[in-house]
């Protein structure tokens, strides 16, 4: 807010027009996402708090688990990580950790760093996590964030690869001391069945990517482009997870709503913040320069998703947070994409991705998750440092690559 204000100083707007930008700017964009971001957190505290989570690590596990396991469980924590945030994603599925291991005998390093990777890729790249989310609200692309869900899982998955090898070859000879687990507690719930659990995630991508089928091929069906709004889609899923979940009462759920309330208080400020001071230079001539100088050839939109990774990277390095790089970033980048250089939905979606990828570069000691990871795998900081702060560059810059392979196909 600070910065918003001063930066509306410097750039030579009269002080009552920055005030009223501030205000305009922070209660547009939670207008637009703000109910998204609660009822996204809402959902993934159900999943957390009921044991869904693990049915599904149960399920994924008894499968491709088998003959893959670092594999498996990597894109295990890309699927759970999409409503439930990194930090309890990884607290919840590390416990796997060293029962994958004994069974196939893959080094417990390696399999931390990938369940690491998996739950990072979607938490910066796939809605309804925060970051994304509020990417494409202040981008303009929330009538088109079904598009955004399914680019965001193309990117995701080709990325992740990558970052297995990658991981797998520097955690080789790494050695942890995983935490102690209670014996008397049963590593996975039973009380669902793999439906059950699977249910309040797949319902609101498939409302949600219908949605944005049906607005982009102009099917003018008012029942599907209403399902399919993202608040309506999301608010769904919570009452249908209200029942498969088998939550206890309603008591129980008013508990979980609350706690999901108060885990999304300081990403709603972040996010307001990010739209205020977005406001602020969509209202001053920088626009205008900016535009022109990224604008005037054909690279110019080459030119804004690399500016856009690097400076979420930077913002990313430089606080920790990934959502409040990916929101701050979004906020600056916002006015560029209203002229000639912005191509459409795709552009944008991959503008959204460019920013996701620079809010994974790089995570360090100034990162929650990276003390998450390091402590629940049981990794000395040292080697967390050689490993999973590795992974999250290389994470970053495939993403990057991938972005701009598409950009050069599309622009």
């Amino acid at each position: 807010m600070a910065a918003s204000l001063g930066v509306g100083v410097a750039l030579g707007i009269p002080l009552p027009d920055v005030v009223s930008h501030i205000g305009q700017g922070f209660g547009g964009l939670l207008a637009s996402i703000g109910v998204i971001i609660v009822l996204g957190s809402i959902l993934g505290t159900m999943m957390e708090v009921s044991g869904a989570a693990q049915t599904i690590a149960a399920l994924l596990m008894n499968g491709l688990g088998r003959k893959y396991p670092l594999t498996a469980l990597s894109f295990l924590g890309a699927f759970v990580g999409i409503p439930v945030f990194c930090d309890a994603g990884f607290i919840i599925l590390s416990r796997l950790v060293r029962q994958i291991s004994e069974r196939s005998g893959r080094p417990p390093a390696s399999l931390s760093v990938g369940l690491a990777a998996g739950l990072y890729a979607t938490h910066t790249l796939v809605p309804p996590t925060p970051g994304p989310i509020a990417a494409a609200g202040n981008l303009g692309a929330t009538p088109y964030l079904g598009l955004v869900i399914l680019i965001g899982f193309f990117v995701a998955f080709v990325t992740l690869p990558v970052s297995l090898w990658v991981g797998g070859r520097l955690t080789r000879n790494m050695q942890v001391r995983l935490p102690e687990t209670n014996a008397d507690e049963p590593s996975i719930p039973d009380a669902l069945s793999g439906g059950r659990a699977l249910v309040p995630i797949v319902l609101p991508i498939v409302l949600i990517s219908l949605g944005t089928i049906s607005n982009l091929a102009s099917w003018n069906m008012p029942l599907i482009d209403f399902m399919g709004h993202p608040v309506i889609a999301l608010l769904i899923s919570v009452l249908v997870g209200f029942f498969c979940l088998r939550i206890e009462n309603v008591r129980s759920f008013t508990t979980m709503t609350a706690n999901a309330i108060t885990q999304a208080g300081p990403i709603l400020i972040i996010t307001g913040a990010g739209g205020a001071f977005g406001a602020v230079l969509k209202s001053s001539s920088l626009t205008q320069h900016l535009t022109s100088l990224m604008g005037g050839s054909e690279a110019g939109g080459i030119l804004i998703l690399l500016s856009a990774f690097a400076v979420a990277a930077i913002l990313k390095t430089a606080q920790g947070s990934s959502t409040a790089a990916i929101v701050v970033t979004s906020a600056l980048f916002a006015p560029l994409l209203g002229g000639e250089v912005a191509a459409g939905p795709m552009f944008v979606t991959l503008c959204v991705m460019a920013i996701g990828g620079g809010a994974m570069t790089i995570s360090h000691a100034n990162d929650s998750y990276f003390w998450v990871v390091s402590q629940f795998s049981g990794l000395k900081v040292g080697d967390a440092y050689r490993s999973y702060t590795i992974v999250s560059a290389v994470q970053g810059l495939s993403v990057l690559a991938v972005v701009l392979l598409l950009g050069l196909l599309i622009l």
